[in-house]
């Protein structure tokens, strides 16, 4: 029984293993749910949604999102073919960043796949002003009016309109008070020569004219990447440079932060002017005042 089965059981193996190599994976060992073919979803007995609806009876005329069903393909050989001729569409550089999120090996997936032009065609002959197009999405942006979404909603090939996010503006934070300013002290460029230097010789050149700090510590090999290690080791600092920082939060007691000079700050999420930390978050490391031997901002001394 054991010898009988045995061929079937390798047959079964082999043909497990051809099924795994097939099937695009991430890193993480998951399959793409974009790469393989599901049937659209069926379309809404209202394909105009509320909030849309509601907008263009209050305004006449908006800007909306109108969402295919599909991008033409019709079974699992249409869309591994449209998703092949995708991939080879994609870019050298493109393709060698995604392999890196996929195990080493670039997969084209279902966001590759063109939007089908000739449904923008379809809702373009509405009369819709077609404003821009998703692949991402599969999904066109208009302008139209209710008559016009009406006739948008009837196409076969729309899933469903909805309407364009819009952002709120947020007043300014406090009464806006100009910055005193001051001149900047001299650069190392602007010195002029070093004690004892041939005329003409720039303050910068001499390796030992102004001493580098103490200690990079952990921020050494971020510093290097953007060469501001070799501008500190010369001199120059940030003062005088006012900074905007955007985060989830700060820690206000940490030594990098504690040296720095705020002149306003305001919450948006909490709608307050606290930004101390309120999760888990690290302290501005681009502009922090430095801690010896721990870290050491790339722009030291902004406000």
């Amino acid at each position: 029984m054991h010898d009988t089965m045995l061929p079937h059981r390798r047959s079964v193996a082999l043909l497990l293993g051809l099924l795994a190599w097939a099937a695009p994976v991430t890193a993480a060992g998951a399959e793409d749910p974009h790469a393989r073919f599901a049937p659209p979803a069926a379309r809404s007995a209202h394909v105009v949604t509320p909030e849309a609806a509601a907008r263009l009876a209050l305004e006449g005329r908006s800007v909306l999102w109108v969402y295919f069903a599909d991008k033409g393909e019709t079974g699992a050989r249409d869309f591994a073919d449209a998703v092949r001729r995708a991939g080879d569409r994609v870019a050298g550089p493109a393709r060698s960043r995604r392999a890196r999120e996929t195990g080493g090996r670039f997969v084209p997936d279902y966001y590759d796949v063109p939007v089908l032009a000739r449904y923008v065609d379809g809702v373009r002959s509405t009369g819709a002003a077609v404003r821009h197009v998703s692949r991402w999405l599969n999904a066109v942006s208009v302008e139209a009016d209710q008559a016009t979404v009406a006739r948008i909603a009837a196409l076969p090939y729309v899933q469903s309109v909805a309407a364009v996010g819009r952002s709120r503006r947020v007043e300014p934070v406090g009464p806006i008070v100009p910055l005193p300013t001051q001149e900047a002290p001299p650069s190392p460029f602007e010195r002029g020569p070093r004690d004892g230097g041939p005329s003409g010789a720039r303050g910068n050149l001499a390796p030992t004219s102004l001493g580098p700090p103490a200690g990079y510590g952990s921020s050494l090999a971020q510093l290097n990447g953007i060469n501001a290690k070799a501008a500190q080791d010369s001199g120059y600092t940030a003062a005088g440079v006012v900074v905007a920082m955007l985060d989830t939060g700060f820690n206000k007691a940490h030594t990098a932060t504690v040296q720095l000079k705020r002149i306003a700050e305001y919450d948006f999420v909490f709608g307050d002017s606290e930004t101390a930390i309120r999760r888990r978050t690290s302290p501005p490391s681009g502009t922090m005042g430095p801690a010896p031997g721990r870290c050491w901002g790339a722009t030291r001394r902004t406000t």
